[in-house]
């Protein structure tokens, strides 16, 4: 028998050091197990990384903000010293544009003989459950554009009878 099949714990910073291979030979206890632990420690993560984030919007974004403003911007990055540390501090920005009123301002400069195509990237999609909704002879000249990649497995792991 081997050592994996003995071990009484097994937590994410022991799966770093295992092997794929060494990871497939655990039992499916021990594989619920670490697919709990692991599920628990990215909660804990996450929920770790969201707190520091906030304390640190709480020392430094004021200033940060402050720094950009007085530069004439409201996004980008801006350094603020404390002590001896260099504190980069980036503020993103969402930029949302309405798709009705940009659509017709597109229109107004195709219609005045300019190329939007320079300015807007223009965007094509399908949705995929209307697609399939569709009848074949609608959905037929779209299959030949069309590509269909598999995304990752996900495994959920749970005793038989047990509830989510």
């Amino acid at each position: 028998m081997n050592d994996l099949e003995h071990s009484p714990v097994l937590f994410p910073a022991d799966i770093a050091k295992m092997s794929v291979g060494d990871l497939a030979k655990l039992s499916i206890e021990q594989k619920r197990e670490l697919d709990t632990n692991l599920d628990q420690a990215i909660g804990w993560l996450k929920k770790a990384r969201t707190n520091l984030d906030l304390s640190l919007n709480q020392c430094y974004g004021e200033q940060a903000r402050a720094q950009l403003l007085g530069e004439g911007k409201d996004s980008g990055t801006t350094h603020i010293i404390d002590g001896a540390f260099d504190i980069a501090v980036e503020i993103g920005k969402d930029v949302y544009y309405e798709p009705t009123g940009l659509a017709a301002l597109v229109a107004q400069m195709e219609a005045a003989g300019g190329n939007p195509r320079e300015y807007v990237a223009i965007k094509y999609e399908v949705s995929e459950a209307k697609y399939k909704a569709w009848p074949q002879h609608l959905r037929e000249p779209f299959e030949r554009l069309r590509t269909v990649t598999p995304k990752k497995a996900k495994f959920t792991l749970r005793r038989v009878g047990e509830k989510t």
